[in-house]
């Protein structure tokens, strides 16, 4: 009877389970890398969870829920924020002042042209500074974001297989 009873209760939470992932596997795509990425992030937070709860066994539990809860906010900046390759943004409203994107028509009816605007009206000379400046913060952004990348992933390397009950 109390075999039964176990699988029943475990045919629920599965239901449960399925129901929960429904959404996430509705909304995914196959032509994306982050898809894929957005999956492994809702798995590690279920472990996560599990890890931090009273079910967990292991004594390192709440460490390991710990390093992948650190690996799970480097996820969030490295690829939903892209918080280190767009920190270069901020840095020129900064030092520049707020600035708009904005699109411009051409002889060419299906063509547009893209330009940047300014609330303070700088000069020729002026704009080529900024845009080379720009350029340079762009690198160093995309340096960072590289970085974190490959931080999150070294983590993920060493502590993945720790992370277990």
């Amino acid at each position: 009877m109390k075999t039964s009873i176990h699988q029943i209760k475990k045919f629920f939470k599965r239901i449960k389970r399925l129901l929960k992932w429904i959404p996430i596997i509705w909304s995914s795509e196959d032509y994306d890398y982050r898809f894929g990425i957005d999956v492994f992030a809702e798995k590690l937070k279920e472990l996560r969870d599990y890890l931090n709860s009273d079910k967990a066994l292991t004594l390192n539990a709440k460490y390991h829920a710990e390093k992948l809860n650190t690996i799970l906010k480097l996820i969030d900046l490295v690829y939903e924020q892209e918080y280190y390759g767009m920190s270069y943004m901020a840095k020129l409203e900064e030092l520049y002042g707020p600035r708009k994107f904005v699109t411009k028509p051409t002889n060419d009816s299906k063509v547009f042209e893209l330009t940047i605007e300014y609330e303070r009206n700088y000069t020729e000379s002026e704009l080529q500074e900024i845009d080379n400046h720009e350029r340079k913060l762009m690198l160093e952004s995309k340096y960072m974001q590289e970085k974190a990348h490959r931080l999150l992933w070294k983590m993920v390397e060493f502590y993945i297989r720790s992370c277990w009950d």
